[in-house]
């Protein structure tokens, strides 16, 4: 069984902390689009008063909605859009895509984590399987994909 996982662990490398800082700093710019999206349209649901009144409540839609937007995409093929760029996938222990509940779980682990300071991410510099805090926590990895040779 060992070595078993060695072969998985060869295959599909864990990614590197420059790699994943690299895809976190894509999706930013997209997460950040996405909340002026749904941003707007609480605006608009609120007839284009001011939210403030609500902020608690604002709050969590922006967190439950950016949550679900991640999820999804962790879901539906592993990756993220930074992901995507960077040739990274998130899979649990056995290689699976992550399940609505798992993908939604680690988002809200992986922000507790990166909120003080990017201390989740920065674990993975020490780890010696180079595995994030909120990966540890919810049994997942980001593995590196191999690149497609391109043909003569």
């Amino acid at each position: 069984m060992k070595s078993n996982q060695t072969n998985i662990e060869n295959d599909f490398p864990n990614a590197t902390f420059l790699r994943r800082l690299g895809a976190l700093v894509y999706d930013g710019f997209i997460v950040f689009s996405f909340l002026i999206l749904v941003t707007a349209l609480a605006l608009a649901m609120n007839h284009g008063d001011s939210l403030q009144p609500h902020r608690n409540l604002f709050l969590a839609y922006l967190f439950i909605s950016t949550g679900l937007f991640v999820s999804w995409f962790w879901k539906k093929a592993g990756q993220t859009l930074g992901m995507l760029a960077w040739k990274m996938k998130v899979v649990d222990e056995h290689l699976q895509l992550l399940t609505w509940k798992k993908a939604f779980i680690r988002f809200c682990i992986a922000t507790l984590c990166l909120v003080p300071a990017g201390i989740g991410l920065l674990w993975c510099l020490f780890d010696k399987e180079k595995r994030a805090l909120h990966d540890k926590f919810c049994k997942t990895r980001v593995i590196r994909l191999p690149t497609k040779k391109k043909s003569p």
